[in-house]
């Protein structure tokens, strides 16, 4: 067996499985790292004196003003005082006078009322105000709590995606090596390919008996999953069948349990130190992982 090639592929799913905790990672920060919510506080207008009639009031008075000249037209005007002869003028008459009278009448009382809404207003100002001050004041540490979480997560996330770039650049490196062909540079095939060799069902890539042949049968009849969305929701099924795969995936599950478990009690401690994270460690160490990778890959044939 050729040690080279074993070393190859085992660098290969070290990096895919670390691909894939960073992965998992970042839709789990992605999902902790919600923007601090503001709190329903909304700050008191300061009231302003109204010297106009700006809601109808005036419109409304001469309408009834109106309708009520009407009637005076007819009873005084006409009727009982005999000032006009027509019975039409004098309901014209007695509209138009009391579409005046009732217009100023409303106009005053709105006026009336507006000055006494605005000193009302003017005295609950303070009050009002005190109460907003003492909201806000009441509700900052829950946005301090919030926002802190909030850069934190983004900062965690920030990190671990430009980690995944680097071990991805590192895992295409190697790829490009091209000690596999091209149809079976992905984790699935890895992972099956090396388990055939380490276990000695197969002694060579190549050939009918070979680990690719294999790989494609397999997978042809679907004695194994082709797709690595498909591995995980079906975990457990592959266990027998796809050991290694079934290895790399769950101890990266277990891995990436620990790191979010681990920054999560960092939230909950408020310990909001990026740099010192469980998450900045893992990364630190792959980085020296995916650096020995490079080193080797020097020497590489």
């Amino acid at each position: 067996m050729d040690e080279t090639l074993m070393t190859y592929l085992r660098n290969i799913i070290s990096l895919e499985q670390a691909r894939y905790v960073q992965g998992q990672l970042l839709q789990r920060l992605h999902a902790a790292a919600v923007p601090p919510r503001k709190a329903p506080i909304c700050m008191p207008q300061k009231p302003k004196q109204k010297w106009d009639v700006a809601d109808g009031s005036i419109a409304d008075g001469a309408k009834l003003g109106a309708m009520l000249g009407c009637v005076i037209g007819f009873v005084v005007l006409y009727a009982a005082l005999e000032w006009i002869d027509s019975f039409l003028a004098a309901i014209i008459g007695g509209a138009v006078v009391g579409a005046f009278l009732g217009a100023a009448v409303a106009g005053t009382v709105g006026v009336a009322r507006n000055r006494a809404d605005y000193t009302k207003a003017k005295a609950e100002y303070p009050k009002k105000l005190a109460q907003y001050t003492a909201a806000v004041e009441q509700d900052r540490p829950r946005y301090q709590r919030e926002l802190k979480r909030y850069e934190y997560c983004t900062e965690l996330e920030k990190q671990t995606s430009d980690k995944k770039r680097e071990t991805e650049r590192v895992l295409q490196q190697l790829y490009d090596r091209g000690l596999l062909y091209s149809k079976y540079r992905n984790v699935v095939a890895v992972c099956s390919i090396y388990e055939y060799l380490e276990s000695g069902r197969c002694t060579e890539l190549t050939g009918p008996d070979g680990a690719y042949n294999k790989f494609d049968t397999e997978l042809q009849v679907r004695r194994i999953e082709g797709k690595l969305d498909i591995v995980i929701q079906k975990l457990d099924e592959i266990r027998t069948t796809q050991e290694v795969l079934y290895s790399m995936v769950e101890a990266g599950n277990r891995l990436t349990g620990e790191l979010i478990g681990k920054t999560s009690e960092s939230i909950r401690l408020q310990e909001y130190s990026a740099e010192q994270s469980a998450i900045a460690a893992y990364n630190t160490e792959q980085a020296a992982n995916e650096a020995g990778v490079c080193k080797w890959m020097m020497f590489l044939k």
